[in-house]
């Protein structure tokens, strides 16, 4: 593979929750990539080339703002947790696994198919593809119908919230979104972990024209993928 690494500025450095910060890199390149799409960080961490990859939530021509969960033993977030503004470090774009064309047509892992919905379980940070997506989607005026079930522990750490919510006020009939936290016993919703019961309660029941899709940590994933291959789901990917 060619290497096609470029170089990006941190002007941005927010803390959203008390671990997640959203990060603004520029460049003079062009940076932009679709909904869904994902760079590659690169940096030289203790004598070694470290690389991890982060899907945008905005993305520009020359800008892009990313949202990370710092991790205490995370070699490339604990870089990103003491980078200062205006240090650089390389990125390069990357083609994610799902992209939306349009009036219900997705490209699939490089296939083309056709979906009058889908469905989004996502956990933690591993909701910015799926915001990404969401985004476009919601931009167009057509019939596609987007069903999001996110997880998290607490009410804290919900990335995105007010925006999630704006979608659902404005998009009721079209965006349907559930959380669910496994930390907080007074939380006023779903609660624990996704499961079978859980994915049954809040989403349709399987047919040839949903998608599933997944994001969030391994473990999840695993867990949520098997949930829907029993539930009857036929057409499901992780981002």
């Amino acid at each position: 593979m060619l290497d096609n690494f470029v170089q990006a500025e941190l002007v941005k450095k927010e803390k959203l929750t008390h671990d997640t910060f959203m990060f603004g890199f520029s460049s003079k390149a062009d940076i932009k990539v679709d909904p869904g799409d994902h760079f590659v960080f690169k940096v030289h961490q203790n004598g070694e080339d470290v690389e991890r990859r982060y899907t945008p939530i905005l993305s520009e021509e020359n800008y892009f703002e990313v949202p990370i969960k710092i991790y205490p033993d995370g070699q490339m977030t604990q870089y990103l947790n003491n980078i200062k503004i205006n240090q650089s470090l390389s990125i390069e774009k990357r083609v994610g696994k799902i992209k939306y064309y349009g009036t219900n047509k997705f490209m699939i892992q490089s296939k083309s198919r056709t979906f009058s919905r889908i469905l989004m379980i996502c956990g933690g940070t591993g909701i910015t593809p799926a915001y990404a997506l969401i985004k476009q989607m919601l931009g167009l005026q057509e019939s596609l119908n987007i069903h999001l079930l996110y997880a998290n522990k607490t009410e804290g750490d919900i990335l995105l919230k007010t925006q999630l919510l704006n979608y659902q006020q404005n998009f009721s009939s079209r965006f349907f979104y559930n959380d669910i936290l496994n930390q907080q016993p007074d939380y006023n919703g779903l609660k624990g972990f996704v499961t079978r019961d859980i994915i049954s309660q809040v989403f349709p029941k399987p047919d040839e024209l949903t998608l599933a899709t997944h994001c969030g940590p391994r473990a999840m994933n695993l867990l949520v993928s098997e949930e829907l291959k029993q539930l009857g789901y036929k057409n499901i990917i992780k981002f």
